[in-house]
């Protein structure tokens, strides 16, 4: 999945099963680690982490959770339950703005495509 950095979300994650098989309904925030470009962590400390159905749970992550841009990854961190990682491209604002929310162009800073100062070159008529 792709999201905005440093942009709150709340998504469903699990299910979370017991060794067993059995999904489980009482797992906490405190379990969840997130990896942010491969460095392990916490979710923020506002995250919630909320039963919804059938071992799956609404995890609520706050801008600070998605500040790094590149992989994101969340897993469970428990000796007897697991669930399947969740993972995120985090992308700049207007990238996921162009790519997603339906902004028609990519902004883009010239001087950042052509690697110098772009005005001269545009002043001079070398790019048509």
């Amino acid at each position: 999945m792709i999201t905005k950095q440093s942009t709150a979300r709340t998504f469903i994650v699990g299910p979370v099963l017991d060794s067993t098989g059995a999904a489980k309904t009482d797992e906490v925030v405190a379990s969840i680690k997130i990896t942010k470009e491969g460095t392990v962590g916490a979710p923020d400390g506002s995250a919630t982490l909320t039963h919804d159905h059938a071992g799956k749970y609404k995890l609520a992550l706050t801008a600070n959770d998605f500040d790094t841009l590149g992989l994101l990854e969340i897993s469970l961190n428990s000796g007897t339950n697991d669930m399947p990682i969740v993972r995120f491209n985090v992308v700049p604002a207007n990238v996921f703005d162009a790519l997603v929310a339906g902004s028609v162009y990519l902004k883009t800073d010239a001087t950042q495509v052509e690697g110098s100062d772009a005005t001269d070159t545009l002043q001079a008529g070398a790019i048509s």
